[in-house]
């Protein structure tokens, strides 16, 4: 009996024991635990905040629109926003202010009068035969050409130039210059050059001459063995042909003449026929680089009524159809057929040697005149054919130096 209720008064002490035990456990683990606070006393960032924080930063590229008639570059331009989240890149987005600022200086091929003013002083020469143009029939897609221009960067986010086709809209594609040349078999660019003369974008009566000589140039078909005569097709530059004044060289200098801006068009065109592997039977220099930034020395063509002219022969195997746009101190040319019989031709120019200005005194106020420097300088045209290269020496030009005039001191 002694036994048992040792027993039992140790058993009901135990119970107790973790009775208690359970209870201050249940406290614990109910009682609220005060929340630790991060000690900032300067106010200062997190670190990891920091980093995770999202920032914009400007990348400049170069943009380059290529056109059928040649390319519009403009370079280091800041027009792309990089979106980051701490270190890291999330998008790229085009600066939309920027872009359509920039897109909207994409030439149109026109100048400041109307077509319609034009076309009288546009007429072709009968003996040729020529796909007539439309009047205004292309315009540039300026939403759709940033839209394109914007994918082009997302694709090809780490580029430093940007290369894009500007987006055209026709306004009659069905009768549209393109669908003709193409039912006409014209489907193959044989060749193609652009010039701009910044400088002299905004001259009006420079644009005019140069609407006027490419609009009767535009369109033509030369067939095999036929000859480009281009005083022939262009005709007289004169006022009944509708041709104004503007800047000409004349004695070693640039002054106002009937036509002027005229030689930027034979240039072009002259450029275009050696890139197609023509026959050049007629072309002369200028008789000073000052002047035509437009073109490369040696790689000119000046034009002068009755005494320089630019011929060529059609020296192929398939016709030729020759498009010729003008644009504010612009012009575009590309040589089409029906194939390609070359694989590729590349003019070089060699030997350039600069023959500075002297300087030479004098009393006369009105015979002062700042020097030209003039220069002596060969070209060559290299054809690839068959996997095949041939050089073609094309000739040696001279640019005449001028004198510095200065008054001299008593």
């Amino acid at each position: 009996m002694k036994n048992f209720l040792l027993k039992l008064v140790a058993i009901l002490g135990l119970s107790l024991f973790l009775f208690f035990i359970f209870v201050g456990v249940k406290k614990l683990q109910t009682s609220p635990t005060p929340t630790p606070q991060l000690e900032n006393p300067k106010n200062t960032e997190i670190p990891h905040m920091t980093q995770m924080q999202k920032s914009i930063e400007t990348k400049t590229v170069d943009i380059v629109f290529k056109m059928e008639k040649g390319e519009l570059k403009f370079p280091a331009q800041p027009i792309v926003k990089v979106e980051k989240m701490g270190e890291q890149v999330v998008d790229y987005t085009l600066d939309k202010q920027f872009s359509s600022n920039l897109v909207k200086q994409i030439p149109v091929p026109q100048v400041s009068i109307t077509d319609k003013q034009l076309e009288p002083f546009k007429s072709k020469n009968p003996s040729f035969k020529f796909i007539q143009r439309p009047f205004q029939e292309m315009a540039v897609d300026q939403d759709a050409t940033i839209k394109a221009l914007e994918l082009a960067i997302k694709q090809n986010p780490s580029q430093t130039t940007q290369i894009i086709s500007p987006v055209l809209v026709s306004s009659n594609p069905e009768k549209g210059f393109d669908s003709e040349r193409i039912r006409n078999g014209f489907q193959t660019e044989l060749s193609s050059f652009s010039t701009v003369h910044i400088d002299h974008s905004k001259d009006e009566g420079r644009n005019v001459n140069l609407a006027v000589a490419a609009g009767k140039i535009d369109g033509l078909i030369l067939q095999p063995g036929e000859e480009f005569d281009f005083d022939k097709i262009v005709g007289p530059r004169t006022r009944k042909n509708g041709f104004q004044m503007a800047g000409v060289i004349s004695g070693g200098k640039v002054i106002p003449g009937m036509g002027g801006g005229v030689c930027q068009v034979s240039t072009t065109i002259y450029r275009t026929a050696l890139l197609a592997n023509l026959k050049i039977i007629e072309r002369h220099n200028h008789s000073i680089y000052e002047g035509i930034p437009y073109a490369d020395r040696g790689l000119d063509s000046a034009i002068s009524w009755g005494s320089k002219n630019l011929k060529f022969k059609n020296s192929l195997d398939t016709p030729i159809l020759i498009s010729c746009l003008p644009g504010e101190g612009q012009v575009f040319t590309v040589f089409y057929g029906l194939h390609k019989p070359f694989d590729k031709v590349e003019v070089r120019t060699k030997n350039e040697v600069p023959h500075p200005f002297s300087v030479v005194k004098t009393r006369n106020p009105r015979e002062v005149r700042p020097g030209v420097t003039g220069y002596t300088v060969e070209s060559y045209r290299v054809v690839i054919k068959n996997g095949q290269q041939f050089e073609e020496f094309l000739g040696k030009d001279n640019y005449q130096m001028f004198p510095q005039v200065t008054t001299a001191s008593n």
